[in-house]
């Protein structure tokens, strides 16, 4: 039965609020469930204004969650009613405030098939009517009761008790440091592992989840941590690092230490991830990258103590298993199978798989993630959890959330909904705990004079230019999320008109032709990523080619060509291409955040001789070969690909701006050699990304705190997602 208050017409639009169902001009317009919470509550609501705080309170009341998730949930209710922010038919915003439901709409009335007439609005309210009066009716219904009985009785004893009703989920923050990039849980729930980044070094961390105290594990350094774990056992922490010699191999080395501190032994070489081990503790398994430079990669075993090492199963590009950061595969409860991520650089997609253990074959769990990294099994083997992001969400980095995959099969389900990213997963043996880092970056747009002086912020919004910044003439045009998804805006250098460039899709990484006329950026819209072009003032936008996960775009000196990262082979790469259009051609191999130089004759980027190899700044041919100048890392510079930063050119091509893994500065290499100068002193946060202004006196730069820290998360197992039986053993 419908009823006035079920169905809402406005426009072309109609919501069925009993069904969850919103279609416009007849056909389905999809909405995520708690982005329909909201348009339900806003329609309900709709003879008043309703606050951004009691939409939260009631819509997200048992998630952790910051604001910014109900600006997203606005902008898809809009997407879906074909509505405008601007110019609002529907929804009005109230700045600062919250929201209006402003739409005149037409309730409608139907009776479905079997619907009790009384309930009918058509129906005489008047007509007398006693419920089982009549005496074949009441026969009628005891018949009807006995069934309903004798089914749920039935249904009782067949179907397996459902689990009782768990806590509303809950999120609690067990680091304070902000500087958290990596954490992991013992299998007793007992203590947290965890690394923690800040400078150019980093550090491992112990942390007892009872008494709160925590205690350094092994001291602060110039290396990279790429995965901690615990046995299972819960006596030993197992810590992936990558770093010069004697700290480690730049290849990886695995190490463990005692949970309350001892001497690190190391364990075996060559590794790419965390481990995970086999239910009894014997065996071992990681990720690696394959020492032959091919690209390939391969999923590998091993015993506890590092001996009988051996390839379980082997992916060759485009198709890989590792590198990528914080991604770990899972050993399964029964001991069976291995669950990991399948990266597909090509389409920029990612499958979730699993390896069986006795013959490497592989078994699809779930295609076109999008994006996922960090696997854990929950102990009963019914589900996988995995972090990763909404394929529809676009391709940018942040945005990551934590899900569960019902094992062998079912639709998989979002445990955490925010806009901040969770970049990995673990959990204890009960099941009943996950911990997680999650990462909220929190920049500003601010400008700086190359020579000297204090810099000042603009007026700005959240997270704006964290994704690209561009000088266009006398304008900026920056990556914002005001719309709650990376859209293109324009301001002027003041931080004054500020004006919304594109809406469809997700949109990022602008560059401007030196006239100042043509935008070129990267898009993703409907499933596919790619290259655009737009004039300086959002219209015309058309596509130019597509391309895997494109980002730092820059158009050459004589506005010809285009210059862009993507992916290639299991690696970034550098492509150039005409601005007008047509087949991206290969500039360099693992060269990325490549700039052109002001005389057109040569880029500056990130490069790494092979895959092996630490990161250098370079100069190089702008069509590729062999590098000019040759920066390289050392013990006190590290250049680093992981975050986020940018290359530029001054304007008299004699010098090189890039940012490094101290993340908090911009620093200056000059083509003539010596070393590294520090050109800001913000002393604090961290680079996001900047631009030199076309005077080459002053940088915008996008900075800010990158909030990192790790997360207890309970109550995610609900009784409304049922568990799935176990794949039967063939």
């Amino acid at each position: 039965m419908l009823t006035g208050r079920d169905v809402f017409e406005f426009g072309d639009v109609r919501v069925d609020l009993r069904r969850e169902e919103v279609t416009r001009a007849g056909q389905p317009a999809l909405l995520e469930p708690k982005t329909f919470e909201v348009l339900r509550y806003l329609i309900e609501h709709r003879d008043r204004l309703v606050t951004k705080e009691e939409l939260l309170d009631t819509v997200w009341k048992d998630v952790f969650v910051t604001p910014n998730v109900l600006t997203r949930a606005i902008a898809q209710v809009r997407k879906a009613l074909g509505d405008e922010a601007q110019d609002s038919r529907y929804i009005e915003t109230v700045p600062k405030r919250g929201y209006r439901f402003i739409a005149g709409v037409r309730p409608r009335y139907e009776a479905t098939q079997g619907s009790d007439p009384g309930d009918n609005p058509t129906q005489p309210l008047d007509t007398p009517r006693v419920m089982g009066s009549d005496p074949i009716r009441r026969r009628w219904l005891w018949v009807a009761a006995v069934i309903v009985v004798a089914a749920a009785a039935l249904t009782w004893w067949a179907w397996p008790a459902a689990a009782p009703a768990g806590p509303a989920l809950r999120m609690d923050r067990i680091t304070g440091s902000g500087d958290v990039i990596d954490a992991a849980i013992s299998p007793d729930g007992r203590y947290v592992a965890y690394v923690r980044s800040a400078g150019g070094v980093q550090s491992l961390w112990v942390r007892q989840l009872q008494s709160g105290s925590a205690i350094e594990l092994v001291p602060s350094t110039a290396v990279g941590y790429w995965g901690v774990a615990f046995s299972p056992d819960g006596t030993t922490i197992y810590y992936a690092l990558k770093a010069p010699p004697p700290h480690a191999d730049p290849g990886g080395t695995l190490f463990a230490i005692p949970v309350l501190g001892g001497t690190p032994r190391r364990v075996l070489t060559g590794i790419d991830s965390a481990v995970t081990f086999s239910p009894d503790g014997r065996r071992l398994a990681y990720l690696r990258v394959e020492p032959d430079g091919s690209g390939a990669s391969a999923l590998m075993v091993a015993n506890a103590d590092g001996t009988a090492i051996r390839p379980l199963a082997s992916r060759r590009p485009p198709y890989f298993f590792a590198p990528s950061f914080f991604v770990a595969a899972a050993w399964s409860p029964d001991g069976e199978r291995i669950a990991t991520p399948v990266i597909d650089r090509n389409a920029g997609d990612t499958k979730l798989v699993t390896i069986d253990v006795a013959d490497g074959s592989e078994d699809v769990v779930r295609a076109g993630l999008g994006a996922a990294t960090s696997t854990t099994w929950l102990p009963d083997g019914s589900a996988i959890l995995f972090s990763g992001r909404n394929p529809s969400a676009g391709t940018w980095g942040y945005g990551a959330q934590l899900w569960l995959q019902p094992y062998p099969a079912g639709p998989s389900r979002p445990i955490t909904v925010d806009t901040a990213e969770y970049r990995n997963v673990t959990v204890s043996r009960d099941g009943r705990s996950i911990v997680s880092v999650g990462m909220d970056p929190i920049a500003s747009l601010w400008t700086a004079s190359l020579g000297g002086g204090a810099p000042s912020k603009l007026p700005s919004t959240r997270s704006d230019g964290v994704a690209g910044t561009v000088w266009a003439g006398d304008r900026l045009i920056y990556t914002g999320f005001d719309s709650g998804q990376a859209q293109l805006w324009t301001m002027t250098a003041a931080g004054t008109d500020r004006r919304q460039l594109t809406t469809d899709g997700w949109n990022a990484w602008p560059a401007v032709s030196p006239d100042g006329r043509t935008v070129c950026f990267a898009s993703y819209r409907d499933g596919r990523s790619a290259i655009w072009r737009m004039d300086r003032d959002g219209h015309h936008a058309r596509p130019l080619a597509e391309a895997a996960i494109p980002s730092n775009l820059a158009v050459t000196a004589d506005g010809r060509s285009l210059l862009f990262t993507a992916l290639h082979d299991g690696d970034r790469a550098t492509f150039i291409m005409p601005i007008e259009g047509g087949t991206p051609a290969l500039v360099a191999e693992r060269l990325e955040r490549a700039a052109p130089s002001p005389d057109g004759k040569y880029v500056a980027g990130l490069w790494r001789a092979t895959v092996l190899d630490a990161l250098e700044l370079v100069v190089m041919p702008l069509h590729g070969g062999t590098p000019i100048h040759r920066f390289p890392s050392t013990d006190s510079v590290i250049f680093t690909n992981s975050g986020m930063g940018n290359v530029a050119w001054a304007p008299d091509g004699g010098s090189v701006y890039a940012t490094t893994a101290e993340r908090t500065d911009i620093w200056r290499q000059r083509l003539a050699g010596g070393p590294l100068e520090r050109v800001t002193n913000f002393l604090d946060g961290g680079i996001f990304g900047f631009a030199v202004s076309p005077d080459g006196r002053s940088l915008i730069v996008s900075r800010g705190p990158n909030l990192r820290d790790a997360f207890l998360i309970t109550g995610f197992r609900q009784a409304r997602t049922p568990l799935h039986r176990r794949r039967p053993s063939s």
